[in-house]
């Protein structure tokens, strides 16, 4: 297998392949994990920091998802037609780019009602093949820019922004995908959807427990409503998972990340923490565990934060939403197991979750 090859493997697989092989092989391969890591953080950095300098740095955010999804783009379609793909997609940015605006200016009621309205609509269209993490990432880009919203001239500078991550996720999956879309129509995939079937209760248990618990933490006057949801959307979206076994894997992580930036920020002094953010994101980039991946990203997200409000009150509102959305989530995971059980009907959600 060429390096060009091994590149494109998750970083899992990489390192099994790696842990398996030995003296030459084995350095080709840790080098192509390392090129890889190297390359993928470069060219995220330079791209977002370019997003932030054509459409303004509040909109970096969106450098982010149209990153996720153009990566997400490469490997993974949405498992009907082109038709239908292209214009489902199209409606699926006008919801990221004004879904999540609204969403972030209504009232706690209100906001509930688009978010499942939002997340529905995201959820019918991207989660065919659940084990593919469509709807994770695209639940995941909607939280993020329902997180960090703008108004006015810089909403309009989003709308374009966004415009262009559509047109970049097109040619990807013209690229990509032009002889491997299936021929079968969006509304007969739904017309397979059943509530008997557990990866539909799996949609409906994501879009509902998520949606609340966002409304929740904004009834109750939390702030960063977002990592709220990013946690309970770990929680409930991630297919295949058991959803109290991650959680605690996230919170050792999450915990570990934020020991791990307080002794950086007593080490060195603000003038060299410009790197901490690329640090992270190399250390990241070689992680296959979930607990690793959860320290290094509360690590940068503790990073964001620390400048908006300031390092003591961002440590401690990760730790409490993080907390909430954990815990959140693995009790809507139970209560919707007891509730499919009393209604007699068939629920084999957590006999998938491994």
């Amino acid at each position: 297998m060429s390096t060009y090859a091994l590149m494109q493997l998750d970083v899992a697989q990489l390192k099994k392949m790696i842990h398996e092989s030995e003296g030459k092989e084995k350095r080709r391969r840790i080098g192509a994990l390392l090129l890889k890591d190297v390359l993928c953080v470069l060219l995220a950095v330079t791209f977002i920091m370019g997003c932030g300098a054509v459409f303004g740095k509040e909109n970096s955010p969106v450098g982010v998802v149209i990153f996720c999804l153009v990566l997400s783009m490469r490997f993974v379609h949405y498992e009907y037609c082109k038709k239908d793909t292209i214009l489902n997609m199209g409606i699926l940015f006008l919801i990221l780019t004004f879904g999540s605006f609204a969403a972030s200016i209504s009232k706690p009621l209100i906001q509930l009602l688009i978010h499942v309205v939002c997340l529905g609509s995201i959820m019918l269209m991207v989660s065919d093949q659940p084990r593919n993490g469509n709807a994770l990432i695209y639940f995941f880009s909607y939280i993020l820019l329902f997180g960090n919203p703008v108004t006015g001239k810089l909403l309009a500078l989003r709308a374009v922004q966004m415009g262009m991550g559509y047109l970049l996720c097109l040619l990807v999956l013209h690229r990509n995908h032009k002889k491997g879309l299936p021929v079968r129509r969006f509304r007969e995939m739904l017309q397979s959807y059943h509530i008997s079937d557990p990866d539909c209760q799996w949609r409906l248990r994501s879009v509902l427990g998520v949606s609340t618990a966002m409304w929740l933490g904004a009834l109750i006057g939390l702030e960063r409503i977002m990592w709220i949801g990013i946690t309970c959307n770990a929680a409930l979206t991630a297919y295949g998972t058991i959803p109290h076994k991650r959680m605690m894997q996230r919170m050792v992580g999450m915990v570990a990340g934020c020991v791990l930036f307080v002794l950086l920020c007593m080490v060195c002094p603000p003038e060299q923490r410009g790197f901490f953010g690329i640090i992270s994101g190399l250390c990241l980039g070689v992680c296959a565990r979930y607990d690793w991946q959860s320290m290094y990203n509360a690590f940068g997200g503790l990073i964001a934060a620390n400048t908006l409000f300031g390092a003591s009150t961002a440590i401690t509102l990760r730790l409490i939403t993080n907390v909430f959305g954990a815990v959140f989530g693995i009790v809507m995971a139970f209560v919707w197991a007891w509730i499919f059980s009393k209604c007699k009907l068939p629920h084999n959600v957590s006999a998938k979750e491994s």
